[in-house]
């Protein structure tokens, strides 16, 4: 399930029955932003998350798929090895504080969804040259993104 099928759950669950509803909620102008949450064009900022939560009655690890996330990073991305290598993506970009558009826009791809298909595995094998692009851009090495992965 996507962060933006949550959050439609979330709005239903938390009887919200539009779009417009919810971002009046949250204090927006207009529905257009939490439509693009939903459809997955733009990931809510991290630092709106936790008011999207609270709006929504729900729990934030429910609603963003993930555990919390310490900021402090680990010496290595090996630390975590009982996460999959398609785990490492994803753990290297909350790291660092990052949406999925975000790491998109630097690492030069057109999506996050495109960021998203490779934290879940569905795009592999993986390039060389796209790993690359985006251990340079979250500032790790590619062996510890890289992993067991599928490169070739």
């Amino acid at each position: 399930m996507t962060e933006g099928e949550r959050i439609a759950l979330a709005r239903a669950a938390a009887g919200y029955r539009t779009q417009l509803e919810l971002a009046h909620a949250l204090g927006l102008k207009a529905r257009h932003t939490v439509s693009r949450w939903e459809t997955g064009a733009r990931c809510v900022p991290v630092r709106k998350r936790a008011t999207v939560a609270r709006v929504l009655g729900a729990d934030e690890s429910a609603i963003w798929g993930i555990a919390p996330v310490e900021r402090r990073p680990p010496e290595s991305l090996r630390e975590r090895s009982e996460g999959s290598p398609v785990t490492r993506f994803e753990a290297a970009r909350l790291r660092k504080g990052w949406t999925r558009a975000r790491l998109a826009r630097v690492a030069g791809f057109r999506t996050a969804e495109d960021i998203a298909k490779i934290e879940r595995g569905v795009q592999s094998p993986l390039s060389r040259s796209l790993v690359e692009r985006i251990a340079t851009a979250l500032g790790v090495r590619v062996a510890d993104l890289a992993g067991e992965l599928d490169v070739c």
